[in-house]
């Protein structure tokens, strides 16, 4: 299982006090499966965006979902390629059951999502760790996932890739992982023939841009939500494939808050049911 993910770093506006966060979001692909679904994907960006884009261009989140693309969408939905290409996308990933993983990080240690210390892997990679772990032994038993993330810099690449092989080979509970997580993480540049980092892209600037409460993002957020993978702990608690940890909740909001001993906060989202 290849899992691919990408990086967006934002802020959310609530009543004029800034939030500063950082979102890693992305797809699980089967192996078996990536050249058909990136085969798909290239289909798709040909009927929407035409030949010169699907060969030479990248999925970019910041262009396909810019403000400028939502406000074409608003006046003229029939004639918005980029929000239909979008949309497109969406209902192949939800047709093909790919599972969206994410962490949402508003803790300022730890929302750039750069380990500064190679023997603790930041909290917000143990959550997607974990969700990978949980996933794949659920449904996918007896077999690895890759990870393969956004290309950084060098020294934060290298910095990451020692501090989760360190946790998945040294720690208790990343040696419980080792059995459905590869010890070693993989980067990948993104570029156009790389489908699995673009889908990535195109996840990871919706759930930030639903973080960040832009409202236009909602009907696509909503159709994304299908792919997040649900289960139920020992206590009855629903949890899915999508972590947030710290931030502003509105008091309406259902989510499960939960102090942990470290002091980070952490929110469980109840999920939408898979149809």
């Amino acid at each position: 299982m290849l899992i691919f993910l990408d990086e967006t770093f934002r802020e959310l506006d609530r009543g004029g006090e800034k939030h500063k966060f950082g979102a890693m979001c992305g797809v699980a692909i089967p192996i078996g499966d990536y050249t058909k679904i990136a085969n798909a994907i290239y289909k798709l960006k040909l009927q929407h965006l035409g030949k010169d884009y699907a060969d030479n261009s990248e999925l970019k989140g910041k262009d396909l979902l810019s403000r400028y693309s939502f406000k074409q969408h608003e006046m003229r939905p029939e004639g918005s390629t980029n929000i239909k290409l979008i949309e497109s996308i969406l209902k192949f990933l939800k047709k093909s059951k790919i599972t969206v993983f994410g962490c949402v990080c508003f803790d300022q240690a730890m929302q750039s999502f750069s380990c500064k210390d190679t023997g603790v892997l930041d909290a917000t990679f143990k959550s997607l760790c974990e969700r990978i772990n949980i996933y794949m032994k659920r449904e996918h038993y007896g077999r690895k996932a890759i990870i393969i993330i956004d290309n950084r810099d060098d020294g934060t690449n290298g910095r990451n890739a020692a501090a989760i092989t360190n946790f998945l080979v040294k720690s208790a509970p990343g040696s419980q992982m080792r059995s459905s997580i590869l010890e070693i993480p993989m980067f990948a540049i993104s570029q156009a023939k790389n489908i699995g980092i673009q889908i990535a892209d195109i996840v990871t600037t919706i759930i930030g841009l639903r973080v960040a409460e832009f409202s236009p993002i909602m009907p696509l957020y909503s159709q994304l939500e299908d792919c997040f993978y649900s289960w139920k702990d020992n206590s009855g608690i629903i949890h899915n494939t999508l972590r947030w940890i710290g931030g502003p909740v509105k008091k309406q909001h259902s989510g499960v808050r939960k102090q942990t001993s470290s002091g980070v906060t952490r929110i469980s989202y109840p999920p939408r049911k898979r149809v």
